[in-house]
């Protein structure tokens, strides 16, 4: 039964990414017509530059889903877990929309005027809403985690796919309708609907026993936020190695690059989609396995995934190859030009990508976060000194290389030897992090 929940939960992911990867493709000529050159790309800066709003949520998730999927386990209780969380993350979403727009004029400065001519005060205003429903989005993007956890991962991810359809269809209503201010208005139509159902979602798990006390909620923050502590340095860590990419863009090369690596990103962005969520299924199952100390068979589990992942991401390239002359008259009208070496080194960083991300699921269900941060400053430094020097010299090609590099030679082979090593001496190394 949990087999055919488990194969059932990731079909309808499938389809809700499918259907999701679809749209923003065909979207693409529509909007790139729409918006213009300058305009489109700065849409795509502010999309790419979203990924840092996962940090809003101070990696509370990952001890979360932990503790969730041990009391499943295990038989405890979880009830306060799930109903201080909920208004954890409402504070956090409204703290941290604060805090983007408090950086809006320091963004616009450096990085906003050299892609569009927008003044302050609208880009100010257009990072307001921008922000809210984004960083909204990332922090309840652990409803996700929590019904996984729960073995309901169904239901979600059947919501999320309504959203998907209700929120593309909100966009060619816009496109048709050429509203004014039509920038922030597609911005955030195609996320609201995911939103507003990730959020009544997990109102829905809250038990009506559950009863709110101030004192209790803040000791609650205080004790999660602490256990999270190693887990948010090392995703911090994370977005220093990985996310820096369009501010290094925007900085150093065109309006066309950006849009060039915005639409591979999409591409193989969506492929790896696919890979994610077998990740994610597969996270809650993960967790039970080492708390079951089936440490054999979540190495064979991290293997398929990884086999898995790799060919999506080869069938990405073939599809990306052969009709990159078709993509660039289709989508772009010639104006953007796609090259074979590029196509080569987004597959060749994604594959890494699908190799790294495997081996991180046991580190984080293993607790092994400081371990992991013992090393990923020298990743950090790594990656920015790689991408400073090798995004002048060889443009996009480069930035990936940069990428790539920092990923083999730290976590890369630090990831699967840890985890091997467990399995070889037949022992758990869950640490408490404390």
């Amino acid at each position: 039964m949990i087999i055919s929940r488990y194969i059932v939960a990731v079909g309808v992911s499938w389809g809700s990414k499918l259907l999701t990867s679809l749209m923003q493709i065909i979207l693409i000529p529509l909007l790139f017509k729409f918006l213009g050159i300058a305009d489109f790309a700065l849409y795509n800066f502010l999309i790419g530059i979203s990924a840092w709003f996962s940090l809003c949520e101070l990696s509370t998730n990952i001890v979360l889903q932990n503790n969730i999927s041990k009391s499943v386990v295990k038989g405890g209780e979880y009830i306060k877990l799930i109903g201080y969380s909920f208004y954890l993350y409402c504070l956090l979403s409204c703290v941290f929309t604060l805090v983007f727009v408090a950086l809006s004029p320091f963004i616009y400065s450096h990085f906003i005027v050299k892609i569009a001519a927008i003044g302050l005060n609208n880009y100010v205003l257009i990072s307001a809403v921008f922000g809210m429903f984004y960083i909204t989005n990332a922090v309840f993007q652990n409803t996700l985690r929590v019904y996984y956890a729960l073995n309901k991962a169904f239901y979600i991810n059947s919501l999320n796919l309504l959203a998907a359809v209700i929120g593309y269809g909100l966009i060619f209503v816009i496109l048709k309708a050429k509203l004014s201010n039509s920038l922030a208005i597609l911005l955030v139509s195609s996320i609201m609907p995911i939103v507003l159902i990730n959020i009544f979602s997990y109102y829905l798990l809250i038990d009506r026993k559950f009863n709110f006390a101030l004192t209790e909620f803040m000791h609650f923050i205080i004790r999660i936020v602490l256990d999270s502590r190693h887990f948010f340095w090392v995703t911090l860590s994370g977005a220093f190695v990985l996310q820096l990419d369009y501010f290094f863009l925007a900085y150093f090369l065109t309006k066309q690059d950006i849009i060039q690596y915005n639409w591979y990103m999409r591409v193989f962005g969506a492929a790896f989609a696919f890979f994610t969520i077998l990740i994610a299924n597969y996270y809650a199952q993960c967790a039970r396995l080492i708390y079951s100390n089936q440490l054999k068979q979540v190495v064979r589990g991290i293997i398929s995934k990884i086999i898995i992942g790799t060919m999506i991401i080869i069938a990405g390239c073939l599809v990306m190859f052969t009709g990159r002359n078709l993509f660039s008259s289709y989508f772009f009208n010639h104006q953007i030009i796609f090259s074979a070496n590029i196509i080569l080194a987004f597959g060749g960083y994604f594959i890494i990508r699908v190799w790294t991300d495997s081996w991180a699921i046991p580190m984080y269900n293993l607790n092994q976060s400081r371990y992991m941060f013992k090393y990923i400053t020298i990743q950090i430094i790594l990656s920015l000194i790689l991408q400073w020097l090798f995004i002048k010299k060889f443009g996009v090609v480069g930035l990936l290389a940069a990428l790539s590099l920092s990923l083999l030679l730290t976590m890369g082979w630090l990831f699967p030897y840890r985890v091997l090593r467990v399995v070889k001496n037949n022992r758990q190394i869950i640490s408490t992090d404390s």
